[in-house]
């Protein structure tokens, strides 16, 4: 049921993570299947995060690639053309380029969330 399923997500993060017209601005994006990288420099906070944002779209479910904390060895599968929700640390993605002031930044079909630490 869905208070079972969305009991063991915790919300709290992500809404403290951004303001409410970027998680609408992000939920769009999940509708519309976007490309969706959240990054941060805290990984404890990536997962639940993106756990999160997707849960939203319960009963849905996101249908393509989708990797809470994306591992090292994966950065290739950032330049397809499907759609993706993933989340890294900066590190990871060194090649992708995030100004550090910017929380939301969309450019074409990416989005790309910045969390403040």
């Amino acid at each position: 049921s869905l208070s079972v399923c969305l009991d063991v997500v915790d919300f709290a993060l992500l809404l403290r993570s951004f303001t409410a017209n970027n998680l609408i601005t992000l939920f769009t994006a999940l509708l519309n299947e976007r490309q969706i990288i959240f990054f941060s420099s805290n990984t404890r906070i990536i997962a639940p995060c993106v756990e999160a944002m997707c849960s939203l779209l319960y009963p849905f479910q996101w249908q393509y690639l989708y990797m809470p904390l994306l591992p090292s060895t994966y950065t290739s599968f950032l330049s397809t053309n499907l759609p993706y929700v993933v989340g890294t640390t900066r590190s990871i993605c060194i090649n992708v380029d995030v100004p550090g002031s910017v929380r939301l930044q969309a450019t074409g079909t990416l989005l790309i969330l910045d969390f403040a630490n």
